[in-house]
């Protein structure tokens, strides 16, 4: 798990909507963690909150969450990982 691919993920969830709407449509964590996965990025979330954070990227999956750094309190957006109705 590394800072740096998250980083990565942050800024292609920024640059390529197909791939930021791809990642929203899933259903749950699970499918997301793998798809995420899939795709070459291995984060912890406390590696993405500090990305996030440090490139002020707080809507990384496209609500008012960022998935994983709101993995078990937020519930504020429908896609969010702690939240995937």
């Amino acid at each position: 798990m590394s800072k740096e691919s998250a980083k990565m993920f942050v800024k292609r969830m920024q640059e390529d909507k197909t791939f930021a709407g791809a990642v929203e449509k899933l259903s749950g964590k699970e499918e997301r963690t793998a798809f995420i996965k899939r795709e070459g990025f291995d984060f912890s979330k406390e590696d993405l909150a500090d990305a996030a954070s440090e490139l002020n990227a707080v809507d990384v999956v496209g609500g008012t969450c960022c998935g994983f750094t709101c993995e078990t309190d937020c519930g504020k957006y429908s896609g969010c990982f702690s939240n995937p109705a």
